[in-house]
């Protein structure tokens, strides 16, 4: 209770009132001086993103039309895109398996020996590593499927106009 009869005092009196528009003041006034330099910023980095992601995306374009071109390559890229599911599936396997065998070695029951000691070290230092290792298999899953799928639907749509 007594705080709230403060804070009823504090919003009466002028000297709040008069710290109040101080601070909005300053706050108005340094943001006024500092936005245009985050906007140069931003721009900067946002113009450097777009080149990139423009040359990223042409060489992905220029990726596909080769692979599209030659019905080998095409093949050969949906192996390497089935591989890489492969691997993911083989990724994820393997994290849960490290993950069980954790847990069951958490919960065994006392007394803990030293091998099961460096036992659970060790699955506590390989979860973070296979957690990583599934991750770049998901990324490179990811762009040899679609790198596959574009270039079939090129391959395709050329068939098509062949016909």
């Amino acid at each position: 209770m007594e705080a709230i009869n403060r804070f009823a005092n504090d919003i009466s009196s002028w000297y709040w009132w008069m710290s109040v528009v101080f601070v909005g003041l300053a706050i108005n006034l340094a943001s006024s001086y500092v936005k245009p330099i985050m906007d140069r910023k931003f721009e900067s980095r946002s113009k450097k993103r777009r080149i990139a992601r423009e040359e990223k995306d042409h060489k992905f374009d220029e990726k596909t039309t080769e692979i599209s071109s030659d019905p080998i390559l095409l093949v050969l890229a949906g192996q390497k895109a089935f591989q890489g599911q492969m691997r993911t599936n083989l990724e994820m396997a393997v994290l849960g398996i490290n993950i069980v065998i954790l847990f069951v070695v958490i919960l065994l029951p006392e007394p803990k020996g030293y091998l099961h000691t460096i036992l659970m070290a060790s699955l506590i230092f390989l979860v973070p590593i296979k957690l990583l290792s599934l991750l770049n298999a998901l990324k490179d899953e990811s762009s040899s499927t679609d790198l596959y799928q574009v270039a079939c639907e090129k391959y395709k749509s050329e068939a098509r106009q062949k016909n």
